[in-house]
């Protein structure tokens, strides 16, 4: 688990970079087929 850290904060600082580049807030970048609320409540409890 903590192997993966590293490769996770490379990853999210990459997505933060891109945001930016388009002029888009970070917080709301997901979109698409990957913003909808069914596929994020396959996991939850």
């Amino acid at each position: 688990m903590l192997a993966q850290l590293p490769l996770t904060v490379r990853l999210q600082l990459l997505a933060g970079h891109w945001a930016e580049l388009r002029h888009q807030n970070p917080d709301v970048a997901i979109v698409g087929a990957w913003a909808k609320t069914e596929l994020w409540g396959l996991g939850a409890p």
